[in-house]
């Protein structure tokens, strides 16, 4: 795949998103760009609930999710909660087809912890590990192991 403006991948990714929940049954609403938090609005036909969603895309490199501005655990959690509101749908444009990754707003704070708690112990090793400002990037063998246990895991998204 050719590179191109990460904005225009992220775009992609929602747009990707939006298609495979329409065959899949669901309304799929596209927020406006600058929508903090959220990119899709989804709902079941005939139903009156709506779900927000987050959709992280890459086509190189890894899933850039959040930034942690404190790793200490209970500030972790709490930053967790602030800003972590919705189930994440992951767009992988790699290869010729996308591939999806789905998980709960639950499952993804665990996958985050997990990153952060791998960057923790790992720059250990090195030198003492900042305490803030830790990007969270899934892009370690670790965790993208983990993520294939969500790859198509529509079900993950409860309405």
């Amino acid at each position: 795949m050719e590179k191109i403006n990460k904005n225009l991948v992220g775009i992609a990714g929602v747009y990707y998103t939006a298609a495979e929940l329409t065959c899949r049954g669901y309304v799929a609403l596209v927020t406006i760009r600058n929508t903090q938090a959220y990119d899709l609005l989804i709902s079941k036909e005939n139903k009156r609930n709506i779900l927000p969603l987050q959709v992280k895309t890459r086509s190189t490199g890894g899933f850039q999710i959040v930034k942690i501005e404190d790793t200490e655990k209970t500030a972790m959690d709490k930053e967790l909660d602030r800003k972590i509101t919705c189930p994440f749908v992951l767009v992988d444009l790699k290869n010729e087809i996308p591939a999806f990754f789905i998980s709960s707003e639950k499952q993804i704070k665990e996958l985050i912890r997990k990153e952060c708690n791998f960057y923790l112990n790992i720059r250990r090793h090195r030198r003492e590990p900042r305490k803030t400002n830790v990007r969270i990037i899934f892009q370690q063998k670790d965790i993208m192991e983990l993520l294939e246990n969500y790859r198509n895991k529509w079900e993950n998204l409860e309405l």
